[in-house]
């Protein structure tokens, strides 16, 4: 029998070779009257050879199933390994910039347009304002401006769109009053209070007695409550009620001054008109005579009679 010097496994002497380890027979032959080798320790090392490879295994299986070469997720795609194609973390989603007017909602990561722009919102144009986008605030045109008619004495200029005053009322223009017509405004034309030295009309009362006027028949005074003063204009209303004869023709007006005396102040046409309807007279005159009584009376003698009702009215004094 023989000790392998490399294992210690005890061999048939006939073996040449260690049956355990395959190492071959030592040289020295027990057989042969050699002293055999003392036994040895056994030696593991192939144990552990065994060891280190099964854990270089396990831990290959461990790379091999854990570990993971990852190509990163998107916006669409989730993340994937290239080794084995297993998904990781999950698609990101679009990180998506707010749309504008003019320009579209585009993912900040990977660029794709996600909504088109939005367009301008415009608001209507006002009387002061352009056309203008209520989101962007950008301005297009022109305001349209008041739309407002012009202001009068007495109505401000208000825009008919948005009802703003743009002016106010411009007051009248008042010019001052004249012989022919009262105050009146030079705008608008209004009128207001009387004609220069207006006294308007006359009352009064007929005179009883008979008063004789030169060249004419008898006539009668129509004495004045009010004398009136340097007469610049006088308007006789005249209708004749009843005749006999012809006291149609040129007749006259009487004044009686403040002195007592009588003058003629002008003269008239008196036509068949005047029969049953008032006639009207008027006078501007010029010496501006004072009188406290009037009377009127034909300028042609005749055999007529004639009877009439007068009243005066739109009388003025002249007012220096």
């Amino acid at each position: 029998m023989w000790y392998c010097p490399s294992c210690g496994i005890q061999n048939d002497n006939k073996a040449r070779f260690c049956t355990e380890c395959g190492l071959p027979r030592p040289a020295a032959d027990p057989a042969s009257g050699a002293a055999a080798p003392a036994p040895r320790r056994k030696s593991y090392w192939w144990v552990w050879t065994l060891v280190a490879l099964a854990v270089l295994a396990v831990g290959a299986a461990i790379f091999v199933f854990t570990y993971h070469d990852w190509i990163p997720a998107t916006c669409t795609e989730p993340a994937v390994c290239r080794i084995c194609g297993r998904e990781g973390a999950p698609a990101l989603g679009h990180s998506a910039s707010p749309a504008s007017c003019t320009e579209p909602s585009v993912c900040t990561r990977c660029g794709r347009e996600l909504a088109p722009a939005l367009g301008h919102d415009w608001q209507s144009a006002t009387c002061t304002e352009p056309e203008t986008c209520s989101r962007c605030g950008l301005e297009n045109g022109s305001p349209l401006g008041h739309d407002a008619p012009a202001a009068t004495c007495t109505e401000p200029s208000v825009c008919a769109r948005c009802g703003q005053t743009v002016s106010p009322a411009l007051g009248h223009d008042w010019q001052p009053a004249t012989y022919d017509a009262p105050e009146t405004c030079s705008r608008c034309g209004r009128q207001q209070g009387n004609r220069k030295g207006w006294v308007g009309s006359l009352s009064g009362e007929m005179d009883s007695a008979t008063i004789s006027l030169t060249g004419t028949d008898s006539s009668h005074a129509y004495l004045l409550n009010d004398p009136v003063n340097r007469c610049f204009r006088i308007t006789l209303h005249m209708k004749v009620t009843a005749y006999t004869g012809d006291p149609f023709g040129s007749w006259g007006l009487y004044g009686r001054d403040l002195n007592g005396r009588w003058q003629r102040l002008d003269t008239f046409y008196l036509s068949t008109d005047a029969y049953n309807e008032y006639a009207s007279f008027s006078f501007t005159l010029s010496s501006h005579p004072s009188f406290d009584a009037l009377a009127l009376a034909p300028l042609t003698q005749g055999n007529s009679t004639v009877d009439y009702s007068f009243y005066y009215s739109d009388v003025q004094e002249y007012v220096d």
